[in-house]
């Protein structure tokens, strides 16, 4: 059986890494890749670079659009790509030597997602840190149900570069294009919740690159603005939804957002900023908190069943000792505190 896979890369402003991330193709591509490059408005040489390497690998296809963000640039290479399964590569990252042809035999089972393990790389492409995700063995198989408990049981990172995907599975599916910050992870989570068949090789094949400029690294007040947004998106899922095992993947994502809310907030706490903008995300993050414990604490007989397979520092635990008489408390007199600071 011979499939096909569509590597989709949207670059904006990359022409440092760019080369580098395509080489990293280049040296190990047979006939069953496709590389759809998107370039997605970009003001430096990174347009240039990915039509070059076109004109010398007739495998590579480049979409030039104006700007428009990384979820129109993909959404554009999903509609174009003919693979079977898709690789979302970012274009300061790179693909390690024999990716594909470990890709290739492990697809062949049918999966429709695959979880790869991932080494960070620093700024020149020397390993930072290895094995950048858990896992408990070197290949699990698992159902979607299984993964929604894992979601749930430990610390999820929603990385879109970690997974390939079926394409048949998400037809029609595109990424929300009001959404610029962790678009990724609300994509991902409407994967899983199609998914049947889902495997997980704890082996780096990919490179993530962390440099000054990563997007998730730059946590300004748009980005917390936009998860916010996400924020709210996902609670609408959770409670528009009737399927038990789709509630429990959004509100898995869910718990992940407010804390990731939470620290990035962290300044505000610690700043003492007393403007009412402020004032309103505090009191959110604690209703938030709040409407999580209820949500969680009405689905304790489905969490029962693997309870007792929660690690201390599972984002659930937490989510559930900080909704304490102990916790709210400090939220509160921090309201009050800056509050009094305020008047005065």
């Amino acid at each position: 059986m011979s499939l096909l896979i569509s590597v989709i890369i949207p670059t904006f402003n990359s022409e440092r890494y760019l080369p580098a991330c395509l080489n990293s193709i280049i040296d190990q591509v047979d006939k069953n890749i496709e590389v759809v490059v998107v370039n997605d408005g970009s003001t430096d040489s990174s347009g240039d670079i990915a039509d070059n390497y076109a004109i010398q690998h007739n495998f590579i296809k480049v979409i030039h659009q104006s700007n428009q963000g990384v979820s129109a640039a993909r959404n554009r290479a999903i509609r174009e790509c003919i693979g079977n399964y898709l690789v979302f590569l970012d274009s300061d990252d790179l693909l390690y030597k024999d990716f594909f042809k470990k890709i290739l035999e492990l697809i062949q089972s049918n999966p429709d997602i695959l979880e790869i393990n991932a080494d960070l790389i620093d700024k020149v492409g020397e390993v930072s840190y290895e094995k950048f995700f858990l896992f408990d063995n070197d290949i699990d198989i698992i159902n979607s149900t299984d993964a929604a408990k894992l979601r749930l049981s430990k610390q999820a990172k929603y990385y879109l570069w970690s997974r390939i995907i079926k394409k048949e599975m998400i037809s029609h599916l595109y990424f929300d294009e009001k959404i610029s910050f962790c678009e990724d992870a609300l994509y991902l989570t409407e994967c899983y919740c199609r998914a049947e068949k889902i495997i997980k090789i704890d082996e780096s094949l990919y490179g993530y690159r962390q440099h000054d400029n990563n997007v998730t690294r730059v946590k300004s007040v748009y980005n917390i603005n936009q998860l916010t947004e996400l924020c709210y998106i996902v609670k609408r899922r959770i409670d528009d939804s009737q399927d038990e095992k789709y509630k429990m993947l959004f509100l898995s994502l869910w718990i992940n957002m407010v804390h990731l809310r939470k620290s990035m907030y962290a300044l505000e706490f610690k700043e003492i900023s007393t403007d009412e903008v402020t004032l309103h995300q505090i009191r959110g993050i604690k209703n938030d908190y709040k409407w999580s414990f209820f949500k969680l604490r009405d689905r304790i007989s489905w969490l029962r069943r693997f309870s007792i397979e929660l690690p201390k520092t599972s984002n659930t635990l937490i989510l559930l000792k900080y909704y304490t008489r102990t916790y709210s408390l400090q939220i509160l007199n921090r309201i009050k505190y800056l509050y009094s600071q305020r008047m005065n």
